[in-house]
């Protein structure tokens, strides 16, 4: 689990530091800075994912379009260094305390001669308050100088005479292959004091980037904008790995999965079509082949039974498909982003989204949600005051800007044992009901 964010010169933020959990909601008025936050997660996501290990950030890529630097950096100041920091939970056992941490940051410098974003330094630390390694890049040869190392390390070269040991995997230190033959392998280094603490630093590396690229790797992010949909679909014989940012493989996996033994099926239409139902908005939903390379995917209607082609039905169901097929495909111990869950959905389907966010976080899947949604918030309350959730299991975030110093800040809103919120929501977001009700109130006297 990703456990704190911290940005630095990042979009909207001059800094942000918070705290995440299980759930994470992000709340706010439009153009406040919460996809912000979201987009610092994905766009290191989708630079892991490059096979360019070189590109130490990826503005424009699978989940992001950010652009350039320019557009990247706070109020758009080429000279300013970007800083993204995470932290990092990974349980050893399931269902124990034992656990590792790490904390990774990693501050970025735009070159504007080459204009190209550069890796200025990086520290890796060992939460509460362990620093490992700390670097810097050489501006003559930009190869990773070691400019800090734990007192565990005392043998291991700093400064200057550190060029070579390290290079980067994307913006993970690692040890550089041609030290490692050069240094680590030849049989007369074994047993010194030197030997023990490189092969020591190397290990720490290897354990806390592999928690750092397993999280960020196993990511599944949905934008607001979900793809139309068709009238008729191709099989392309293709089982997809994500949904898409779009949900643009939503159909495939759910065609694919239909097409599957029934030891080796998800079953993930059954599960829609008992969402879909829960909610009011269908009966069931099913795949229906009608030549053996095209198919049509229906919709029953909720009342009537009526079947309808989903290019016919409400394009609410078009839209929330996607993140259902994505939340039943995920696999565990992942991550899920998702932003404005509940466009063109009626109010009980909006809070029926609290409660699949529930059911999904319970396969230890950690879930962050854009939304405006009072109704989903109400619902995770609701779970919160029947004990199935905790009120540590859900972040509830109010992203806006300050009114005398206009700088984008986040408060959390903390949530007792009874669903109930402890402080009032800045700037009345939610109230604006009750200002509504004695409006009418006071024009029916």
């Amino acid at each position: 689990m990703i456990t704190k964010l911290y940005l630095e010169n990042f979009r909207a933020f001059e800094k942000l530091n918070i705290p995440l959990t299980k759930i994470n909601c992000f709340f706010g008025p439009n153009n406040s800075g919460k996809s912000a936050i979201l987009s610092a997660i994905n766009i290191l996501s989708q630079t892991l994912d490059s096979h360019d290990r070189d590109v130490p950030l990826l503005l424009n890529g699978k989940f992001e379009d950010l652009g350039t630097y320019w557009d990247a950096v706070f109020k758009n100041n080429e000279n300013q260094n970007i800083k993204i920091g995470l932290e990092f939970l990974e349980y050893m056992k399931q269902h124990t305390d034992e656990s590792l941490s790490a904390r990774l940051d990693v501050e970025f410098h735009y070159r504007k001669q080459r204009r190209e974003v550069v890796i200025n330094g990086i520290e890796i630390n060992s939460p509460p308050s362990q620093l490992l390694l700390k670097t810097r890049v050489s501006l003559r040869s930009n190869l990773q100088l070691i400019e800090y190392v734990s007192p565990k390390y005392p043998n291991i070269r700093l400064g200057r005479s550190s060029s070579g040991i390290l290079v980067t995997n994307h913006f993970i230190p690692q040890f550089s292959p041609t030290f490692s033959r050069r240094y680590l392998f030849p049989p007369h280094r074994r047993g010194t004091k030197n030997f023990d603490d490189y092969m020591s630093l190397e290990w720490d590396l290897y354990r806390i980037s592999r928690i750092i690229s397993d999280h960020l790797s196993s990511l599944e992010f949905i934008g607001p904008f979900r793809s139309r949909p068709q009238r008729t679909y191709f099989f392309s014989g293709e089982a997809p790995s994500s949904v898409g940012a779009s949900g643009e493989k939503c159909i495939d996996i759910l065609a694919s999965d239909q097409s599957r033994r029934k030891g080796k099926r998800k079953n993930i239409a059954q599960l829609v079509s008992n969402w879909l139902r829960q909610s009011g908005l269908a009966k069931s939903i099913y795949v229906f082949p009608f030549t053996d390379r095209h198919f049509e995917i229906y919709i029953d209607h909720i009342h009537t039974g009526e079947e309808v082609n989903i290019a016919d039905a409400g394009f609410g169901i078009s839209q929330i498909l996607p993140i259902l097929v994505a939340g039943y495909f995920i696999p565990s111990n992942s991550t899920f982003i998702i932003e404005e869950p509940e466009i063109h959905l009626h109010p009980k389907a909006q809070s029926e989204i609290g409660t699949f966010l529930y059911d999904v976080s319970k396969r230890d899947i950690q879930i962050f949600v854009e939304t405006h949604s009072e109704h989903l918030l109400l619902r995770l309350q609701s779970h919160i005051a029947a004990g199935d959730l905790s009120p540590n299991d859900v972040n509830i975030f109010y992203i806006y800007s300050e009114e005398k110093g206009r700088r984008k800040i986040y408060k959390l809103i903390p949530i007792g044992k009874y669903g109930y919120f402890k402080e009032e929501w800045p700037q009345g977001f939610f109230p604006e009901r009750i200002k509504e009700a004695e409006n009418i109130a006071k024009h029916s006297l």
